[in-house]
């Protein structure tokens, strides 16, 4: 497919990382949480044991580190990928956090909600 369509793909070119955190120190709710790095700092959730409260760092694909995890673009990448979807879209999704958080072991809020709208209604 690249080779035939490879200037249709809008790669990333840089991504975000925890930077308090290396691949093995990741715990279930760290990578459950990876969809929340929209800012700088958040707090560390409830059932997390670390103390430490995560610092988003960037690095262009180049350049990356090796013992991290990546759950997010880069500032770059955003820019880059809202030129070919401002004024586009209206809503773009591409189910990434939602999979983090199943593959974490996680309750999908969506599924969540449905089973006591369920419960409610005709239970």
């Amino acid at each position: 497919l690249l080779r035939e369509f490879g200037e249709r793909y809008v790669l990333p070119v840089d991504l975000a990382y925890d930077e308090n955190a290396g691949s093995s120190q990741a715990n279930a709710s760290d990578i459950a949480n990876a969809s929340a790095f929209p800012e700088q700092k958040r707090a560390p959730t409830s059932t997390s044991t670390s103390t430490s409260i995560p610092k988003r760092s960037e690095a262009l694909i180049e350049a990356l580190p090796k013992d991290r995890l990546f759950p997010d673009i880069g500032h770059k990448t955003i820019e880059l990928f809202k030129k070919y979807i401002d004024s586009k879209y209206g809503y773009v999704c591409t189910g990434g956090g939602a999979m983090v958080r199943f593959l974490a072991g996680k309750q999908l809020p969506l599924i969540e909600a449905m089973e006591r709208a369920f419960e409610r209604d005709f239970g």
